[in-house]
């Protein structure tokens, strides 16, 4: 059974339209660093994946807005470009809080929701919302 909602092709070119619209730097071409580049490489297959199975739509305004295909009844998630806000939020989760917790805190301030939300979510899920994360912050 084929759940492919979405053809590679559409899903490379919402990705790259995602990039684009955020100023974010998708050419790993340029980068010398081969963990970084390996880091994005596995990020990026991870969101096509998502919108090849329509769990991952980016909006008119090129926001990634997820749909939790295996966590139950959370709602969808909109990803809004980070601000200053953003980064504080890992400040304010505390010189002592491990790297997961200030994740998910810099998450939750990206979806605008609760901590909470990202505690409750199975892996699979979980890994889509790390990776849109991880390509927001790490430009």
């Amino acid at each position: 059974m084929n759940n492919e909602v979405v053809s590679l092709e559409v899903a490379e070119s919402e990705f790259e339209r995602f990039g684009d619209t955020h100023d974010l730097d998708f050419d790993c071409d340029a980068w010398q660093n081969e963990e970084k580049v390996s880091g994005f490489l596995e990020n990026k297959e991870k969101i096509v994946k998502a919108i090849i199975n329509g769990s991952l739509v980016i909006s008119e305004e090129g926001l990634p807005v997820f749909s939790p295909r295996k966590s139950g009844s959370i709602p969808d998630l909109t990803f809004n470009e980070p601000t200053g806000a953003t980064w504080q939020s890992m400040d304010k989760a505390g010189k002592n809080t491990g790297e997961v917790a200030k994740l998910m805190t810099i998450m939750a301030q990206l979806t605008r929701t609760d901590v909470s939300t990202f505690s409750k979510m199975k892996n699979a899920d979980l890994k889509v919302c790390m990776a849109v994360t991880a390509l927001f912050l790490a430009q």
